[in-house]
């Protein structure tokens, strides 16, 4: 029977992320507690996790990793004219030209 509960080392080298991604991901929802990570000892002053790597790999694999084909809405401040065409994205925003700052 394959191994279900890895520590925070062997679960970021067998998931290929970092552990910090791991903490955020923890901390944002997106792992459950119980079904995606637990507390190794939940007595503990400073607490380490076991993580279910099989469950977040399934939570992986759910992502849409998919470029917007679409226009952007929240994030057009940061999309230039070059990313959009390379992505294929219409209704790119118009950048405006850089001012020289005055003295």
């Amino acid at each position: 029977m394959p191994k279900k509960w890895f520590d925070t080392a062997s679960a970021c080298n067998e998931l290929g992320v970092c552990s910090r991604t791991l903490a955020r991901m923890r901390d944002r929802g997106d792992l459950k507690k119980g079904k995606h990570w637990k507390p190794k000892n939940p007595n503990a002053i400073r607490l380490t996790y076991l993580y279910n790597v099989p469950e977040i790999e399934i939570l992986q694999e759910s992502v849409i990793t998919e470029v917007p084909t679409g226009p952007l809405k929240g994030i057009q401040g940061s999309l230039t004219p070059e990313i959009a065409k390379a992505y294929k994205i219409s209704n790119p925003p118009k950048r405006k030209p850089r001012q020289k700052p005055g003295f």
